[in-house]
């Protein structure tokens, strides 16, 4: 059996209204496990609490996922497949319930990609790795927020 990713959900109290997937960074090249305890994993959990916290009377949903491996490896875009594998969770969880993507760095350009499901209304990205190459029209018509500072690569 082929490792899977893991998908961590709060919910609120009430109906779900709203999902958000909060996807963390990795690097350019490592077919290595990701772990819970990688930094670029638990820099994550803030930003995922908070959203919890401020969503939760709301009806918003949060969403963790932790990939398979923690590279992008080039053509492979290795953590693309596992966030719409976790779409295809969310969705079959919350079929009426839009989807903003969260994501930091290679975790804010897995969210540009999978920007194109249907279910998706929205990006955010922190300090997004984002390549010159990498395709664009599949954000059209969501609202997108990137965040990068003056000092971030």
């Amino acid at each position: 059996m082929s490792p899977q990713p893991v998908l961590e959900v709060g919910t609120p109290d009430g109906p779900v209204r709203a999902v958000a997937l909060v996807l963390h960074g990795g690097r350019a090249r490592s077919t290595g496990p990701v772990r819970p305890t990688q930094l670029a994993v638990i820099r994550m959990a803030p930003f995922a609490t908070s959203l919890q916290r401020a969503g939760r009377s709301a009806g918003l949903a949060v969403a963790r996922l932790r990939y398979v491996v923690r590279g992008w490896n080039g053509a492979a875009r290795s953590p693309v497949p596992d966030v719409e594998w976790a779409l295809g969770q969310l969705i079959d969880r919350f079929p009426d319930a839009p989807v903003a993507l969260v994501g930091h760095s290679m975790g804010g350009r897995a969210a540009i990609y999978a920007a194109g499901h249907p279910a998706v209304r929205s990006v955010v990205g922190l300090a997004p790795w984002i390549e010159a190459d990498d395709p664009f029209e599949q954000v059209a018509g969501r609202h997108v927020l990137v965040a990068h500072g003056d000092h971030d690569r």
